[in-house]
């Protein structure tokens, strides 16, 4: 029977991520919010995710797994996108995981603030080993002021420049409403980085935005993924602008 549908989708595309996926969406069952609904989209793993999600959403029924086959990060979000029944949007990386009462003070967030169209807080950054890097407003000067200006979420000012100037927002510590991510077409599947920095602006250029200094998420870096690709992103640049 479909239940009720839930406020919040919460969406995890995975790739052979099996050694770290259970702790990310332990981090989403673990939240306080129960109207949830959490997507995890299996992209053309062969290390036993399916099985490991079907064996999963037995004990959890709020899981969906959904099952692609290598599309890549973009496509798979926005097809989970398109599957979503959530008010809202949350993303969550396969090798991140989010903070105790974090989904829970985002929601109530934007439910006291129904303009706003998206949010996202601070995160920690941590290597293979759990090592602390630190967290990511403190590296920009903008942000590194107004990360201790507030504990609590509060509206980004001219958040469009602001946000293209300084590339604060950590994918796995937005939340977004559903219209506006449709609105926006979601992930620009034909960009091949920067794709989700480019999917803020274009949120922030038709809405409000607001953010939480307090780091409600940890963020691996590893050597060779995403988030250490710098080269691949200065040359994206060149398309965002």
């Amino acid at each position: 029977t479909m239940r009720s549908a839930p406020k919040v989708s919460v969406i995890t595309p995975s790739r052979n991520c099996l050694d770290l996926l259970p702790t990310a969406v332990s981090s989403v069952e673990a939240q306080s919010d129960e109207e949830l609904e959490i997507l995890v989209i299996d992209d053309g793993s062969d290390d036993g995710t399916w099985e490991w999600l079907e064996k999963r959403r037995r004990s959890d029924p709020r899981l969906r797994p959904l099952r692609l086959s290598g599309v890549g990060p973009s496509r798979a979000r926005n097809h989970a996108i398109e599957q979503a029944r959530g008010r809202y949007v949350a993303f969550l990386d396969a090798d991140d995981l989010w903070y105790s009462g974090k989904l829970q003070s985002q929601v109530r967030y934007h439910e006291a603030n129904p303009d706003i169209c998206m949010s996202f807080t601070n995160y920690r950054h941590v290597d293979p080993r759990g090592e602390d890097l630190g967290d990511c407003f403190s590296f920009w000067p903008a942000f590194s002021g107004l990360a201790k200006s507030s504990e609590d979420f509060q509206r980004l000012n001219e958040a469009l420049p602001t946000l293209f100037a300084e590339n604060v927002v950590g994918t796995s510590t937005v939340m977004a409403r559903r219209d506006a991510l449709q609105n926006a077409s979601g992930f620009d599947e034909a960009l091949h980085s920067a794709e989700d920095w480019d999917l803020w602006l274009r949120l922030a250029a038709v809405g409000p935005v607001a953010f939480s200094g307090r780091v409600l998420c940890d963020y691996l870096m590893r050597p060779g993924s995403e988030t250490s690709k710098a080269e691949a992103r200065l040359s994206a640049l060149d398309e965002l602008i």
